[in-house]
């Protein structure tokens, strides 16, 4: 996956807007931060989307500004070189999305190839390192399957010469979204307000210094039975095959297998 992003990069087919046409980053006060959504999702709320707005929300008295982006909405309808030059403002970015093959959603990793492109023909020299964070949900209950692609969201960082900060990884992301008032959340939700904190005193601390301990992975799931859980999930499958005219034994078929 980095060296495909690396390999691109250099590719003549990923320029993005005339040259120089970025515009300086603005004299601000306070610090800037990006929330970027990318959940492909198109007609519910999505676990990434929910996520990004409990951010926006438990950040919206500290003193720093917050804004919202959403991949799949901006693809669509925007054009990029103006949310690139957007993204060139901020101070920090938390990349939210989900697992996807064990990886990225394929528009994140376009839509971040394609900045890292905006970024080599258009940035001024780095005085000051923007901060980037991964948040990180899949299906599994197990959030060290969400390892992988908070790797690759590092090599993006180093690719346009941030730092990254860390990332927070859920285990049964749809559950902890799903069940989100339910009594036994509460433990789950008093951690991830405690990464959220942590995200956030590291963007008002400045850029880290090289002696500073390196920040680590936050990993968290549903404090919920796996068995049980894994029997929802089952139940969930058959009844989005039932929904699509398919009968349970239809999921088990491998029409590409010989």
């Amino acid at each position: 996956m980095t060296e495909k992003m690396e390999e691109e990069v250099r590719s003549e087919n990923c320029k993005i807007g005339p040259k120089g046409d970025s515009e300086s980053s603005m004299n601000k006060d306070s610090s800037h931060v990006i929330l970027i959504d990318a959940s492909p999702k198109v007609s519910e709320k999505s676990v990434s989307e929910w996520f990004s707005d409990y951010c926006r929300d438990y950040w919206k008295n500290e003193s720093f500004t917050v804004e919202q982006i959403n991949v799949r909405k901006s693809i669509k309808n925007a054009d990029l070189t103006e949310v690139y030059k957007r993204m060139e403002k901020a101070d920090a970015y938390v990349i939210i999305f989900p697992l996807y093959f064990f990886c990225m959603p394929g528009i994140l990793t376009r839509f971040l190839q394609d900045y890292v492109c905006f970024f080599l023909e258009h940035s001024e020299p780095v005085r000051q390192k923007k901060k980037v964070y991964a948040v990180v949900n899949c299906g599994f209950p197990e959030p060290e399957n969400n390892e992988e692609a908070i790797h690759v969201i590092k090599s993006f960082s180093e690719k346009i010469q941030a730092e990254f900060g860390f990332g927070i990884s859920l285990g049964a992301g749809p559950m902890i979204y799903g069940a989100k008032d339910a009594p036994f959340m509460k433990k789950v939700f008093h951690n991830i307000e405690e990464a959220l904190t942590m995200i956030k005193e590291d963007i008002l601390a400045g850029e880290r210094k090289p002696e500073q301990q390196t920040l680590k992975n936050v990993y968290l799931t549903a404090n919920f039975p796996r068995k049980l859980y894994l029997s929802f999930g089952s139940k969930g499958w058959i009844k989005t095959a039932k929904a699509n005219q398919l009968e349970k034994g239809e999921l088990y078929k491998r029409p590409y297998s010989k």
